[in-house]
């Protein structure tokens, strides 16, 4: 689609029909059967609207086994892990409490992915009009296999941290720093792994702004009873378990249980480099993402959602073909 797209096509040209490509394969793939994750995201959004803290309560707790009647008996059998706690950040949490109180059904769940989908391409074809790129560029985010299977087909929630990061760079790029700050924050309460692109965009000329990104901490308030249980699910997924990771098995095989450790030191080692040689912020993100990406114990093909929307700014053969 890249290569063939005529290249003297304006970018409203190609915006057009990249948008109704783009909506016509995530309605294609409405009818895709949801990840197991979704059935968490509808129950965790029922119970708070019964009053109960899913940061504190499993699923399996005995408090919540009157809520199990009905339609819900049926997502609460498909949750995995029911004896762990949330682990999803905040705002996340308030956006299932949303959507469960409208209707707590996959469908509309997939519906609300799909709209934060369209709202990332909003976001990546302003920068590629902002920055000049090739219009045909839209097409690596428009069709990429990745984000229809995992966001339109599957419903994962990654999207959601990534509209909020893309539009973030957008604003910081064009010098609405305080916009910028807060969608980036917005991102880091969506998902923690956008935390790390905050010191590569904090500089001087915008200094004034910083404080937005911190804004986004208004999100904690309704859990703020108890602030340790945001985390102990977090923890216990990020310390005891791993899934689909490469460096991360390859130092366990080597150092046991020192792997863990001597990654994060990796990740931080990365992370100063690219700080100090890369000096375009976009370019230090996308990197730094990279980074992340590469050094997380568990990597779920869906956490690719974070860096997909900036293949439409810095193609990369490796990134689709890993996609």
């Amino acid at each position: 689609l890249v290569r063939t797209c005529p290249s003297d096509w304006s970018l409203r040209r190609v915006a057009f029909v990249a948008v109704l490509l783009g909506v016509m394969g995530r309605v294609g793939f409405l009818w895709f059967p949801v990840s197991i994750d979704v059935y968490r995201y509808i129950w965790e959004g029922y119970i708070q609207n019964h009053w109960f803290n899913p940061f504190q309560v499993a699923p399996s707790d005995p408090s919540l086994a009157r809520l199990i009647q009905g339609d819900m008996t049926l997502i609460w059998q498909q949750i995995n892990h029911k004896d762990v706690s949330a682990a999803y950040p905040t705002l996340k949490m308030l956006l299932f409490r949303i959507v469960s109180a409208i209707s707590p059904s996959p469908i509309l769940i997939k519906v609300v992915k799909i709209g934060f989908d369209l709202m990332t391409l909003g976001a990546v074809e302003l920068i590629v009009q902002s920055r000049k790129f090739k219009p045909a560029y839209l097409l690596w985010y428009v069709a990429n296999p990745l984000v229809l299977v995992y966001v339109a087909g599957e419903a994962h929630l990654d999207i959601v941290q990534a509209a909020f990061l893309i539009w973030a760079l957008y604003f910081i790029g064009i010098r609405r720093p305080v916009a910028g700050f807060l969608a980036l924050g917005m991102s880091a309460v969506s998902k923690y792994f956008a935390i790390v692109a905050l010191p590569f965009v904090m500089m001087r000329t915008n200094r004034h702004a910083w404080p937005a990104a911190f804004l986004a901490g208004i999100f904690f308030l309704p859990y703020a009873n108890d602030l340790p249980a945001l985390f102990q699910s977090l923890f216990v997924f990020g310390s005891r378990m791993h899934y689909n990771d490469g460096l991360a098995e390859i130092l366990r095989a080597l150092l046991g249980a020192a792997a863990l450790p001597v990654l994060i030191l990796i990740l931080l080692g990365l992370l100063a480099m690219i700080y100090l040689f890369v000096h375009d912020t976009m370019r230090s993100v996308y990197l730094a993402l990279g980074a992340v990406l590469l050094c997380l114990p568990t990597l779920h093909p869906w956490y690719l959602l974070l860096v997909a929307p900036l293949m439409a700014i810095y193609p990369s053969r490796a990134w689709l073909y890993l996609m």
